[in-house]
């Protein structure tokens, strides 16, 4: 069984819905990112396990000021056009 094409009444039907949910779902995220200060405000806690002590100490103390290093970068860029943190 074969699909019949849509006819330009349909089609453009569909367009505008497409397009009104496109536009619904961008307000609402630019909402959270700029309009709501209280989920941008809370701390995120991060770990992870790297040895700090034995034979792999060097390459866990490397891998801790990495970690750091990137907290850092995210709290001063922000994240996916979310203001920064402070």
């Amino acid at each position: 069984m074969t699909k019949e094409p849509m006819s330009q009444k349909e089609t453009r039907y569909h367009m505008r819905r497409m397009k009104s949910a496109v536009l619904f779902l961008g307000i609402g995220f630019m909402g959270l990112c700029f309009g709501t200060n209280g989920f941008a405000a809370q701390d995120i806690a991060i770990a992870f396990m790297v040895p700090l002590t034995g034979s792999g100490a060097f390459y866990g103390k490397v891998m801790r000021d990495v970690g750091r290093g990137i907290v850092d970068e995210i709290n001063e860029v922000g994240v996916k056009g979310c203001p920064p943190l402070g």
